[in-house]
């Protein structure tokens, strides 16, 4: 049903558009679409999904259904703030398009970004997410990643928003 891109460079476009559809639907519910399109033109443009294509310590996943891209995940290797010894890495994103929610296709990402950090010989994989995404929340703890700590505030346009370090061990 799903088929599995790792992404380069030439996705950019792609990556681009699935990072603003999949935000937006995330967070329609919690912030003004105002403050969304903030986020989006400070936090997706152009230049900035370039840099994480063409990073060596970055690797993108997209998912496809059929034709069309549906979800996609990040790795970032870069250590967890709560110091884990350099065995860790970052799940910078995992979103999926709300068409696509409670179908399987997060499971899919998340066990395909665990096969990928076994390959890198991390021991863990640790993510910040806002504590008022309830449902990405409850989506990492059903997946048994564990809060370790309180992260730095994300900004979405005019709202500051608590977040949590969660970890997931290999």
């Amino acid at each position: 049903m799903y088929k599995f891109k790792i992404a380069d460079i030439k996705f950019s476009h792609l990556l681009q558009n699935l990072m603003n559809d999949t935000f937006t639907q995330a967070y329609e519910n919690i912030h003004t679409e105002e403050n969304i399109k903030k986020y989006i033109n400070k936090n997706f443009t152009t230049k900035l999904v370039s840099g994480i294509l063409s990073s060596k310590t970055a690797i993108c996943t997209i998912a496809f259904k059929e034709k069309f891209p549906v979800g996609f995940y990040i790795l970032k290797d870069k250590e967890c703030p709560f110091n884990i010894n350099n065995t860790s890495i970052e799940l910078k994103q995992l979103y999926i398009l709300k068409s696509e929610y409670n179908m399987g296709l997060g499971k899919k990402l998340f066990t395909s970004a665990v096969h990928v950090t076994k390959n890198l010989n991390k021991k863990y994989i640790w993510l910040t997410v806002s504590d008022k995404n309830i449902q990405a929340k409850s989506f990492y703890e059903k997946a048994d990643f564990k809060k370790i700590g309180i992260a730095k505030k994300i900004s979405v346009g005019t709202d500051i928003l608590s977040s949590s370090v969660m970890i997931y061990k290999i």
